[in-house]
């Protein structure tokens, strides 16, 4: 992992920082650049998904309206086990 981290830091994309109460934890973070190109790649992201939405029948929009409660929930089960870890 380490070496990973390193490589990452490297690259720019993560900033390393000591932990200021127990110096053997180190804090991570996406760094401003790292973020905007992240932002970016999502923005395209749904846009692609938006271009494609009018491709969709009618039947194939209405299973992806039934399976929105059930992403839904995927979303917020990953969302609560990641506030879990941090």
């Amino acid at each position: 992992m380490s070496t990973l981290v390193r490589q990452l830091c490297d690259l720019e994309v993560l900033e390393r920082t000591a932990d200021e109460r127990d110096r053997r934890v180190a804090r991570l973070e996406l760094t401003s650049d790292a973020r905007k190109r992240l932002q970016k790649w999502r923005d395209e992201r749904t846009a692609l998904l938006a271009r494609g939405m009018p491709m969709l029948d009618a039947a194939e929009k209405s299973l992806l309206a039934q399976a929105i409660p059930v992403l839904t929930r995927l979303v917020t089960t990953f969302s609560e086990s990641r506030e879990v870890r941090t």
